[in-house]
C-alpha cells in the first residue's frame, strides 16, 4: 500500500521535475547565447604572442599592442649567419607591424558561429588559451635590396655553366656549386621570427648549386630555322641585316652526352646541324632602292602662290619616306594636320559641292600623284576614295582625295625589300618616283571607262551690280561621271593580269552665272572690265580679256573627263 502511494506521487512530481530543469536549461541556454554575442569584443582567452587581448574591444587592443609593437620604435632582428652576425632594423628590412589587421583577425576568432550548439561551444571556448601570431607588411623589394647587398658579400655564388655555338659544335663547360645562404630560406625564416616576436635567429650556409643543363630549354635557346640576309626599317633608315644560319641536334644524343659528363666545370661538346640560309648580305647589299618600280607626275602651272605653296610643302613631307616590306604607309599620318601652324596656305577646295577658300588647297593634287606613282609599282592599295567632283590633274578613276582626320590615303609595301618615296618639284611639274628592288620585267598602265556622264546644271542669279543683259560666270560647271579603272600588268611586253580597282563616282558641278539687270550702267564698246565673247566680267589685268583660273580648271576638268587620254599639265585647285 505504501508503496504504491510512493509511486503515485512520483508520478504527479516527474511532470514538475521536467518543467523546472527545462526551464533551468533555457535560462543557461539564454545566458550562453547572450554571453557570446558580443562581437565587439575579442574573447576571452585569445594572446597575440605573449599579450593577452581578451574581453578587449578594438581601441584598448590596438593600445595594449602598440606598446611593444610600435612601427616608430626601433626594433631589431639579429641573424647568425654561421658565425656572422648581423643586427638589422626591421623597417629597413621593409617589415612592419599590420595592428589592425591582427586585431580584425583576433575579432573574427570563434565569432561565426551561428546555431545554439555552435553558440554553446563558442561560451565553452572562450576558457581556452589561444595564441595568435601578429600580422606584418612586408616591402618585398626593399627586403630584397637590403638582403642582396649582404649575400653579395657573404655568399661564394655557384657558377652557371657556359654555352655557346662554335662551327657545328655546341660546346658546354659545366658550373660549379658555390656555398652561401638562400635569400628566400632568409625571407622564410625572418617573416617566422617576427610574427612569433622572436628577436633573433640562425641560419647555416649550404651548398649552392648551379642550374641545371635542360635539354629542352637548350634546345628552344639555340636552335632555330635559318634567316637570310634582309633590309629592316630603323628610323627611316634602311638597315642591312645579315644572315643567320639555322641550328638544330638530336635531343636524345644530347641528354645522354650531358648524363655522362656530370662533372663541375667538365668542358664537353654537343654534335649540331646547321642550316645554310639562302640569301647572304654580300648577295644582297646592292640590291637597296636599285630600280625605280613606278613614277607619275602632274603639273601645277597655273595654281596661285599659295596653291603652289601648299603642293611643294606636301610634297616635301613625302620626300625620303622608307618602307619597310609589309609595312603601311598613310598619306594623313606622314604628311600631318593641314593648319596654318605647319605652314599651309588658304586655296581652292571642294567643300559641300562648291569651290570656296580652305586651308590645304591642293593637297589632294599630291596624294592623288602619289597614287599614280603607287599604281604604276604595283604595291597594294589599302585605302583610296576618290573625289565627290572631277579634277583635272589626272585622268578620271585615277584621283585619290585626302581630309586629314577623316578620309587617308594609304598602301602597303608588299615587296621582299623596302622601298623609298622621292619625290621632285621644278618648274611647277611634282614628280614621285618610287625606289625598290625587281627581279620581273613589269610594265603597269590604267584602264579607265565611263559608265555614264550626268550633264551639269547651270543656275542663274540676277545681278543688279551688272549692267542689263550681261552674263558673268562665276563658276564653270562640268558633268558628272562613273567610272570604272582597271590596272594592265605587262611582262615581258605581254599582258599576264587585269586587276579591278574599283568604281569611281562623280557628281556635276553646277555652273552659277549672274545674270545683269542694271539698265543704268552702259557697256563699254572697247570692251573695258568685261568680255562678252566668254560671257566673263574680267576684273584683272588691266581690263584685258582673260579667263580666271577656275573656269580655266573646270574646263581642264571636262577636257579630261571626255579625252581620258589626254596628258593634262594643267592645274586645278581644289581637292
Amino acid at each position: 500500500m505504501e508503496l504504491r502511494r510512493e509511486s503515485n506521487v512520483f508520478k504527479i512530481l516527474a511532470p514538475v521535475l521536467i518543467i523546472v530543469l527545462l526551464t533551468l536549461l533555457g535560462v543557461v541556454i539564454g545566458f550562453v547565447i547572450s554571453r557570446s554575442d558580443d562581437n565587439n569584443r575579442i574573447m576571452h582567452h585569445i594572446y597575440i604572442n605573449d599579450i593577452r587581448i581578451g574581453n578587449m574591444d578594438k581601441e584598448q587592443a590596438k593600445l595594449v599592442l602598440s606598446k611593444k609593437y610600435d612601427n616608430n620604435n626601433d626594433n631589431f632582428i639579429t641573424i647568425f649567419f654561421d658565425n656572422q652576425k648581423h643586427d638589422f632594423k626591421l623597417a629597413d628590412l621593409g617589415i612592419t607591424y599590420d595592428l589592425d589587421h591582427t586585431i580584425n583577425k583576433a575579432l573574427k576568432e570563434g565569432q561565426n558561429q551561428k546555431s545554439v550548439f555552435s553558440k554553446i561551444f563558442k561560451f565553452t571556448y572562450r576558457f581556452r588559451k589561444k595564441v595568435l601570431p601578429l600580422s606584418i607588411r612586408l616591402d618585398e623589394k626593399v627586403f630584397d635590396k637590403i638582403v642582396g647587398e649582404l649575400l653579395s658579400e657573404i655568399n661564394k655564388e655557384a657558377t652557371e655553366a657556359k654555352i655557346e655555338i662554335i662551327n657545328d659544335e655546341l660546346i658546354i663547360v659545366n658550373g660549379k656549386s658555390g656555398v652561401g645562404f638562400s635569400r628566400d630560406d632568409i625571407k622564410k625564416e625572418v617573416i617566422n621570427a617576427v610574427i612569433n616576436d622572436i628577436k633573433s635567429i640562425k641560419l647555416f650556409s649550404k651548398q649552392l648549386k648551379p642550374k641545371e643543363i635542360n635539354v629542352d630549354e637548350l634546345y628552344e635557346e639555340f636552335t632555330g630555322d635559318p634567316v637570310d640576309a634582309h633590309f629592316e626599317v630603323k628610323d627611316n633608315e634602311a638597315v642591312l641585316i645579315a644572315e643567320k644560319y639555322g641550328v638544330t641536334f638530336d635531343k636524345e644524343v644530347a641528354r645522354k652526352i650531358i648524363e655522362e659528363n656530370r662533372e663541375e666545370g667538365k668542358r664537353f661538346t654537343i654534335p649540331v646541324t646547321l642550316i645554310k640560309p639562302k640569301r647572304f648580305q654580300d648577295e644582297i647589299k646592292d640590291y637597296l632602292f636599285r630600280d625605280v618600280l613606278g613614277e607619275y607626275s602632274t603639273g601645277y602651272q597655273t595654281s596661285s602662290v599659295n596653291r603652289a605653296i601648299n603642293v611643294e610643302l606636301a610634297s616635301s613631307k613625302l620626300n625620303g619616306v622608307v618602307l619597310g616590306p609589309g609595312d603601311e604607309f598613310s598619306f594623313n599620318n606622314v604628311v600631318g594636320e593641314r593648319s596654318a601652324k605647319n605652314g599651309y596656305k588658304t586655296a581652292h577646295v571642294y567643300i559641300a559641292g562648291m569651290i570656296e577658300d580652305g586651308i590645304g588647297g591642293g593637297i589632294c593634287q599630291v596624294s592623288s600623284t602619289l597614287y599614280n606613282a603607287v599604281l604604276k609599282s604595283n604595291l597594294e592599295i589599302t585605302e583610296r576614295r576618290n573625289h565627290q567632283l572631277i579634277v583635272g590633274y589626272v585622268p578620271l578613276g585615277q584621283d585619290a582625295t585626302v581630309s586629314y582626320g577623316a578620309i587617308d590615303f594609304k598602301f602597303k609595301n608588299n615587296t621582299e625589300y623596302p622601298i623609298k618615296i622621292v619625290t621632285t618639284n621644278k618648274n611647277r611639274v611634282m614628280h614621285v618616283k618610287i625606289l625598290g628592288t625587281k627581279f620581273e620585267n613589269i610594265d603597269i598602265s590604267i584602264e579607265n571607262k565611263i559608265l555614264s556622264t550626268t550633264p551639269y546644271t547651270t543656275i542663274e542669279k540676277l545681278d543688279p551690280s551688272l549692267p542689263a543683259g550681261v552674263r558673268k560666270v562665276t563658276q564653270k560647271g562640268a558633268n558628272g561621271y562613273v567610272v570604272e579603272s582597271y590596272k594592265i600588268i605587262k611582262k615581258d611586253g605581254k599582258i599576264i593580269d587585269r586587276v579591278y580597282l574599283g568604281k569611281s563616282t562623280y557628281k556635276p558641278t553646277n555652273e552659277y552665272v549672274s545674270v545683269g539687270t542694271n539698265p543704268t550702267i552702259s557697256i563699254d564698246p572697247q570692251n573695258d572690265g568685261i568680255d562678252t565673247q566668254n560671257n566673263l566680267v574680267n576684273e584683272e589685268n588691266n581690263g584685258q580679256p582673260v579667263i580666271n583660273e577656275l573656269a580655266q580648271d573646270v574646263q581642264n576638268s571636262q577636257q579630261q573627263a571626255e579625252n581620258p587620254d589626254l596628258q593634262n599639265t594643267q592645274d586645278i585647285f581644289f581637292e
